[in-house]
């Protein structure tokens, strides 16, 4: 069954979308409910004290409820929105560990489905790796430096670390770490480039990623990031799973890059994200609730 918050209906972006895509589906919600709510508006009456208490009761007593997030102000609400007795809560947006874990005292899950704008596959004929870095301790600006692969002699995995037989970048640009996902020129940078090597914060690694999908390149995070990264759902974790600790690049004898680019997009190909031109993701909800309806069969 598919219920609507009376005072804040759905009504645009991934939430209406979602609520679309799931109405054929409507049969299997008899004992896991999927809520359908204008997010953005329900935290703003929050933040800005105009929340009525009168509207903030359990809004069914199903089990299980579901819903799908796009504002990232929801974090801040996780006693709130346990209060309308939701259990699974599907959000566009990275969340770290611990708001994960501050959820999950609440008893909801939070299960993250990146936002992609469109998926290219791999083509080898790009020939740069894009090294990105932060700047200063703080690290609120990102350097961005494209070099030939010819400069390179590996790529070191764990660290990464790049070692280059001649350190000449083509292009070198600065970009604020809050602004990768928006920013035109990066996003140049990387349809040019076949393998991105990114050392920033655990966000900036995820929004990286994400581009790396988008833009069909293969990303290089260091161990430390990707443990930072494991309590994301399991099809965003396969991205950065690898069986090699050392890349190397163009006719080098032991060349293992085209190896590593296979894998990199067959788990591209599972991935589950939320996209306006693919509506896929809605299966991974309706597997949610056969497999929360099982449960309570048993």
């Amino acid at each position: 069954m598919v219920v609507n918050h009376s005072r804040f209906p759905c009504c645009y972006g991934v939430e209406r979308r979602t609520q679309q895509l799931l109405a054929p589906y409507r049969h299997i919600f008899s004992k896991a409910y999927y809520l359908a709510i204008q997010w953005e508006f329900w935290c703003y009456a929050h933040s800005s004290g105009a929340a009525e208490s009168r509207f903030e009761s359990r809004i069914c007593y199903s089990k299980f409820l579901i819903s799908v997030c796009s504002s990232p102000s929801v974090v801040n609400f996780p006693s709130e929105i346990a209060k309308l007795g939701v259990t699974h809560l599907y959000v566009t947006f990275f969340v770290d560990e611990a708001t994960t874990l501050k959820f999950s005292a609440k008893n909801i899950a939070l299960i993250f489905i990146p936002e992609l704008s469109f998926q290219h596959t791999i083509k080898l004929e790009k020939s740069k790796v894009l090294y990105l870095r932060p700047m200063g301790k703080a690290g609120l600006t990102i350097e961005a430096t494209l070099f030939n692969q010819n400069q390179i002699e590996r790529i070191e995995a764990a660290e990464g670390r790049v070692v280059f037989h001649e350190k000449k970048p083509e292009k070198t640009l600065h970009i604020d770490c809050n602004n990768i996902k928006s920013n035109h020129c990066i996003k140049a940078l990387l349809s040019e480039s076949l393998v991105v090597v990114c050392r920033a914060a655990v966000q900036q690694q995820v929004d990286v990623i994400t581009l790396c999908v988008e833009h069909g390149s293969l990303p290089v995070i260091p161990t430390e990031k990707t443990e930072q990264l494991v309590h994301l759902n399991e099809s965003f974790v396969r991205l950065i799973q690898r069986d090699w600790q050392k890349l190397y690049l163009g006719e080098h004898g032991s060349s293992n890059i085209k190896s590593a680019l296979r894998s990199f997009e067959n788990a591209s190909k599972w991935l589950c994200y939320y996209s306006r031109s693919d509506s896929s993701y809605v299966r991974s909800i309706v597997e949610l609730v056969f497999s929360l309806t099982s449960s309570t069969n048993e």
